[in-house]
């Protein structure tokens, strides 16, 4: 079965079979906790199913993942306890509480966290500073959104935005490993506190977490460490699979993975490596007019760095050309983002450095930590909501209306409606839909004042108007202009 998933990796991404095509459903339905707890163990010859864990589904990892992060928080809450007993006048904290201001979200935030370093791992809780109201999960899944989307801002120059594609790592960036390294603990806390992150990263970035070594040993020339570079970028099984190719073969399967991972965040540069490698002429060298340099923007100065000793004048030719890709592939991976991605990664790994990430491969994580970008239908929220006070003619009248209304929204209108009743603007991923429930209620009747959401328990209250213009009328004020606890 390992060698088949590895198989499976080798295809052109569009070509491929889903992140749960592996899984079973037999698997599924066993104690995966305790399974999990004997594969940590490591008794010797006991056998557990999350030593294969591509037979695991996402859904039955994501479980394993939550109940170890419980755990860990449990653990926290009942050291903090412990030491406050034995020191007198100090309380117990539980919780990890971050006071935060609106208008200094990233600042506050940042700065916090760093403060409190040794309480990552205790449950987060959120608190506004000027609101009322008391975190059930709400406001964090808010504060997530809010300080994900302020740290891409490109006023901090942290990270590049290629075509309105995925984020990549500024190599120009001018701030310090900390704010990458406080960056990576924002990741980890949303995938420890189960939250989804509106923050498009690379499936690049994900398999550099998971598989420190998944381009490391690319870029030498263009045959070695081919077979090394890509079998610990695909992952379990791989190296079998492997085996089967020609050298000639694994060297076409790495280009192809690293040209479809970079294209995620730099399109226009994957498009130009492959016409140059698809170029079927000799004269390489004059229609090209490459030399063995890379290069990068630095607020709107251009950055040349060679990719050779003497790079700048090595022309490209059609009998080096495979070898510049390469090189040029490996720097903006590894080489050119080294110095941010690193303190990043020990960021994210302080929070979920737990044997549970283990599982997962990066493709995976992806899902978990983006959610689900696609755009979704009025039946698909419908589908997981439940309804409450619609009883009578009238009430079931107002319940028809609200679904047609949500049928007729764009779908940036449909995103802001769920925002204004979970915190979140993407809907969970497939695997994780069961854990995902709304509740739309009928709260009375004065129908002068707006819907009422408790993003604490994705909860949508609405009154008893008497026409579907009213409706919409009431129900796009309330999404379009509230933050917090009131409107903008």
């Amino acid at each position: 079965m390992a060698l088949l998933h590895a198989a499976n990796q080798l295809q052109p991404a569009r070509a491929r079979l889903g992140v749960d095509a592996f899984g079973s459903a037999a698997v599924d339905g066993m104690d995966l906790v305790a399974d999990y707890d004997a594969w940590q163990a490591r008794v010797p010859g006991a056998f557990a199913f999350c030593g294969y864990p591509i037979l695991l589904s996402l859904r039955a990892k994501a479980q394993i993942m939550q109940v170890d992060a419980a755990r860990q928080m449990d653990t926290k809450l009942k050291e903090a306890v412990i030491s406050a007993l034995f020191r007198s006048g100090t309380r117990a904290q539980p919780h990890l509480k971050l006071l935060v201001r609106r208008h200094c979200l990233a600042a506050d935030s940042l700065h916090q966290l760093a403060a409190h370093e040794q309480d990552l791992k205790k449950r987060l809780r959120i608190e506004f500073a000027g609101e009322e109201g008391v975190d059930g999960g709400g406001l964090t899944k808010e504060w997530f959104m809010l300080l994900t989307r302020e740290l891409l801002n490109p006023a901090y120059g942290m990270f590049t935005q290629d075509e309105g594609r995925a984020h990549w790592f500024n190599p120009a960036a001018l701030e310090t490993g900390n704010q990458y390294f406080l960056v990576g603990v924002v990741v980890g806390l949303a995938l420890y506190n189960s939250t989804i992150l509106d923050l498009q990263l690379p499936l690049a970035v994900f398999k550099k977490l998971l598989r420190p070594g998944a381009y490391q040993s690319l870029g030498v020339c263009p045959q070695q460490g081919a077979s090394q570079g890509l079998s610990q970028g695909l992952g379990q099984g791989s190296s079998q699979a492997l085996a089967l190719l020609t050298p000639s073969a694994q060297l076409r399967a790495q280009l192809s993975e690293m040209l479809g991972d970079v294209a995620q965040f730099r399109p226009q540069l994957a498009r130009g490596l492959r016409q140059l490698l698809q170029y079927r002429g000799a004269d390489v060298e004059h229609v090209f007019c490459l030399t063995f340099e890379a290069a990068y923007d630095a607020f709107g100065a251009r950055v040349a760095v060679p990719l050779v000793p003497g790079g700048a004048h090595v022309a490209v030719t059609s009998h080096n050309r495979v070898e510049y890709v390469q090189r040029y592939l490996h720097w903006v991976l590894t080489d050119s983002v080294a110095r941010q991605f690193e303190p990043f990664r020990r960021g994210f790994y302080y929070v979920c450095g737990s044997n549970a990430l283990s599982l997962f491969a990066p493709e995976e994580i992806e899902l978990l930590v983006h959610g689900s970008g696609r755009d979704w239908a009025a039946s698909d929220l419908r589908a997981v909501t439940d309804h409450a006070g619609f009883d009578s003619p009238a009430a079931r009248q107002l319940c028809e209306w609200f679904w047609a209304l949500v049928a007729e929204m764009t779908a940036a209108e449909r995103r802001q409606l769920l925002m204004f009743v979970t915190g979140s603007d993407r809907m969970p991923t497939p695997s994780q839909l069961h854990q995902f429930r709304v509740k739309l209620v009928l709260l009375g009747n004065e129908s002068a004042r707006l819907p009422v959401a408790h993003t604490c328990f994705n909860q949508l209250g609405l009154w008893a108007y008497e026409t579907k213009d009213e409706l919409g009328a009431k129900l796009m004020m309330a999404i379009t202009e509230s933050e917090g606890f009131g409107l903008k």
